[in-house]
């Protein structure tokens, strides 16, 4: 049986949570008894380290001397283009490449004013993009992982060339 005392429930609530996830899962061991008293499952009252801003790529798990699991969720790493900002005038073309650190797989992406610039993805690979200026003027491209990994190029389009 698992389940989580009332201190778990509002730790569940803080603030933080998004950066840290940290769930105390208490197990039923058919007759063993939990000398530790409830008070250890609770929620810590803060943070005793501040969470790393440097996103991890996988779940991190430890056990508790008395079966307690302590499960940190990896924050997913933002997606960054290079070259950012992007300028090209109407009618040209140039190539952009999008990465998340730890992440090899593809993105979704969508361009604000497709009116302004297109966006396709090169042939063969995940993280390089063409970019088409169509008429003058300023748009966004916005990738996303399958992480949860999100990013943004600005798109500026000049006149000819």
């Amino acid at each position: 049986m698992i389940g989580l005392n009332a201190s778990a429930a509002r730790f569940l609530r803080a603030p933080w949570l998004p950066v840290v996830l940290t769930v105390a899962l208490t197990l039923d061991l058919s007759g063993c008894s939990n000398s530790a008293g409830p008070d250890y499952y609770a929620a810590p009252k803060s943070p005793s380290a501040s969470p790393s801003p440097i996103p991890s790529s996988s779940p991190n798990t430890s056990a508790s001397p008395s079966g307690g699991i302590v499960i940190v969720v990896p924050t997913p790493a933002p997606v960054l283009c290079t070259p950012a900002p992007v300028t090209i005038a109407v009618a040209q073309q140039t190539i952009i490449s999008c990465t998340e650190a730890g992440y090899s797989g593809p993105f979704t992406w969508t361009v604000a004013n497709p009116a302004i610039a297109s966006v396709q993805l090169a042939k063969e690979t995940f993280t390089l993009f063409y970019v088409v200026g169509v008429n003058v003027g300023t748009t966004s491209v916005s990738l996303t992982s399958n992480t949860g990994g999100v990013g943004q190029a600005t798109i500026k389009v000049a006149g000819s060339p």
